[in-house]
């Protein structure tokens, strides 16, 4: 696994696009930010499980964020929880939906 202690390794990450169709997530890191746009914005490292790939989950929505800061909350960290996510419909301020998988 990772060592996640220096998170500024994992900023160069694709960001991960979700769309209406289910992906399945293991989260790697908890929230950090990173410098995109002229701006800090919140992420959390994440494997999609199915293509193994890693990619940066901007988590600034409401909709995500509420949903994983109780699970944070819960547990005490995001690192190594599964989702299903998705967006409810493909308009662009579509709800995220989560589904904890473990």
């Amino acid at each position: 696994m990772p060592d996640h202690k220096n998170n500024s390794i994992y900023t160069d990450l694709p960001s991960m696009r979700v769309k209406e169709g289910r992906i399945l997530i293991k989260v790697l890191s908890d929230p950090f930010v990173v410098y995109r746009a002229r701006k800090y914005l919140p992420v959390i490292h994440v494997k999609d499980t199915e293509a193994d790939l890693d990619y940066l989950l901007f988590v600034s929505a409401i909709s995500l964020s509420e949903t994983l800061e109780n699970i944070r909350a819960e547990y005490g960290t995001l690192i190594d929880k599964e989702f299903a996510i998705r967006k409810k419909d493909s308009a662009q301020t579509s709800p995220y939906e989560i589904e904890e998988l473990n």
